[in-house]
């Protein structure tokens, strides 16, 4: 198993902190920051240990937000040369975010602008959402004057940060009920050269489509006619969850129709039955009664806690097929422990899903 984040938020850390901020201000006790820093850091999980760590730090700066806003951004470690710049630096600088995201709130402007310079270090989505329910109007205006910023991770934290269902972050009440504000902001990155915004901008799509799928379906369609690059590649990840449900607007937005005349045989699992860890192989055929574009994917339909079953979708492959064609296919799926989700013994089922329809399912027992 992969090591938890969680302690990324450590020892040296703490002495990275107090170092960087004791040079950018020299009043800085940093050995006094460091003992309080290390109590009950161990107890805590990953955003409480940035909690802990950020509160301790305010204590030993500057009362003054603004003088203290100054020193911190002093310890900022250099702005990314590439958007592959992601790695463990962006723990650090998730501290400076969070000291902006809780501390800054009556400072709109200077935090604002505090938060382009950690952007290019490493990301203030989280911090930027407190701004935008509390300053609505003022925090719209600014992202709006950054559309065109030259550092992709700036252009993308106007994307990332203001999605309505941003993972981890803020639920943005205001903007699940009407992502109408945040429209214009999408508009303006549709087009943008960097891979890395117009990936934020499909999963910003993606959560309009959970709460106003028309609309989400509205926008997609109207950039597909558009015809611009990598517009029809955003519209499938932006409803690629309307289309594992057979929404019909977001199939034939896609150019797929609703429900298919494709006939499923040959389902065929490897194994009856499956050890916790192991793999599931399975193989299955589909014949075109007409000519069509298929969608297709399949599911696991996982046995939950207190027997309830629960089902997670999977792509497998979007291609044309003929009338009288036949389509062959297989697939390995790991039931490996992972930290997202439980694995319990029970009946499981594997599932093909074409068009949003279900063509079959086949049945396996998962073992401890």
């Amino acid at each position: 198993m992969p090591e938890p984040f969680k302690n990324k938020i450590n020892e040296e850390m703490i002495q990275v902190v107090a170092r960087q901020t004791q040079k950018a201000w020299p009043k800085f006790d940093s050995v006094a920051f460091a003992l309080e820093a290390r109590r009950g850091l161990e107890a805590l999980e990953l955003k409480g240990r940035i909690d802990h760590l950020t509160r301790v730090w305010r204590r030993y700066l500057p009362k003054d937000y603004l003088e203290a806003l100054r020193f911190t951004l002093k310890t900022l470690p250099p702005e990314f040369n590439s958007e592959a710049g992601w790695g463990d630096v962006v723990f650090y600088s998730w501290l400076h975010s969070h000291f902006i995201q809780i501390f800054g709130l009556e400072f709109p402007d200077e935090s604002l602008a505090a938060m382009v310079e950690i952007t290019k270090r490493g990301s203030c989505e989280f911090a930027v959402r407190p701004y935008l329910v509390k300053h609505p109007e003022r925090t719209r205006a600014f992202l709006r004057r950054n559309l065109e910023h030259p550092s992709p991770h700036v252009r993308r934290w106007i994307s990332e940060g203001t999605r309505p269902r941003l993972p981890w972050g803020e639920r943005l009440q205001h903007l699940v009920e009407d992502p109408a504000p945040n429209i214009p902001l999408l508009q303006a990155l549709r087009k943008d050269s960097s891979e890395y915004v117009r990936t934020s901008v499909a999963n910003h799509l993606g959560d309009i489509a959970k709460d106003h799928p028309e609309v989400a379906v509205r926008i997609a369609s109207e950039w597909i006619k558009e015809g611009f690059p990598h517009a029809e590649w955003i519209a499938k990840r932006g409803l690629r969850h309307l289309i594992k449900n057979g929404h019909p607007g977001a199939l034939e937005a896609l150019g797929f129709s609703k429900g298919t005349q494709a006939r499923l045989s040959d389902l065929k699992l490897m194994k009856k039955r499956v050890q916790v860890g192991e793999d599931q192989s399975f193989q299955f055929s589909l014949t075109g009664s007409a000519g069509e574009r298929l969608s297709i994917d399949y599911a696991v339909d996982y046995r939950l806690a207190r027997g309830v079953t629960g089902r997670k979708v999977f792509k497998l492959a979007a291609k044309p097929i003929e009338k009288g064609q036949t389509l062959q296919f297989s697939k390995k799926h790991s039931f490996k422990p992972v930290s997202i989700r439980t694995l319990y013994p029970g009946e499981h089922a594997i599932v093909i899903l074409v068009n949003g329809t279900e063509l079959g399912r086949a049945v396996f027992q998962l073992v401890a």
